[in-house]
């Protein structure tokens, strides 16, 4: 049986404490934790199964800086990733990428793939940095998301 935590806290004994407080120290706080059993637990761990087979888009971190898009681009084909968006930022005052990327999989089987060979990885013809790749889901998802700056 699962159990979740939930953390509550209480200012109902900010008023009794036995020595006067002064208002910069704050009130006094306790913190209640209670365990919910089965069938909640199991209604939020439907609800985040739900939404993680709609993860497509991914933030890739630890991308070497010398690379262009154009380089980010081949290599992940040549892994053999599946994508429709791909968006390396650039810094415009050096021209350099900014060490990340965003990339829209195509499913989320692709993405679950793509995070599997990606993930802990060096991309290829990068021999000589010392990067390893770290995958993490983007925040905002969809191809829609990234059609603003790709």
């Amino acid at each position: 049986m699962a159990f979740l935590k939930h953390t509550f806290l209480d200012f109902s004994g900010a008023a009794q404490s036995s020595r006067r407080r002064t208002q910069s120290e704050g009130p006094v706080v306790r913190e209640l934790v209670c365990w919910v059993p089965g069938a909640v637990a199991g209604q939020q761990t439907k609800e985040a199964n739900s939404e993680a087979q709609e993860i497509t888009t991914m933030m890739l971190k630890n991308i070497p800086v010398g690379l262009s898009h154009d380089q980010v681009k081949e290599s992940l084909l040549s892994l053999g990733v599946v994508f429709d968006v791909l968006h390396v930022p650039a810094d415009l005052r050096t021209g350099c990428n900014r060490g990340y990327a965003f990339l829209n999989c195509t499913s989320p089987g692709a993405y679950e793939d793509a995070a599997a060979k990606l993930q802990n990885s060096r991309l290829p013809g990068c021999s000589n940095s010392k990067k390893v790749l770290e995958v993490c889901r983007a925040k905002m998802q969809g191809k829609a998301a990234l059609k603003h700056v790709a």
